[in-house]
């Protein structure tokens, strides 16, 4: 699940969901990244809850965006601007 904390606030909070997931790969809830040579991100923050797994993106502003999907190999891309 992929929408905006809120499309008022600035800067924008794209929230990424991840159901019925579990963190893996070393990662820690916590865990903030703040992303060089990426437009219009300021930084990624890491959140595990119950059988969730969330990414909060922060945006300079609210941002068109589409998400892309696929299982084999499992990865998820989110293309904003």
């Amino acid at each position: 699940v992929t929408t905006y904390q809120s499309t008022t606030a600035s800067p924008a909070v794209l929230v990424v969901t991840f159901k019925h997931a579990t963190l893996g790969g070393g990662l820690k809830a916590g865990t903030t990244l703040s992303p060089k040579s990426v437009n219009y991100v300021s930084k990624v923050v890491l959140s595990s809850a119950s059988s969730d797994v969330v990414f909060d993106i922060t945006l300079d502003k609210v941002r068109p965006f589409l998400v892309s999907a696929s299982q084999v190999p499992a990865q998820l891309v989110i293309a904003i601007g």
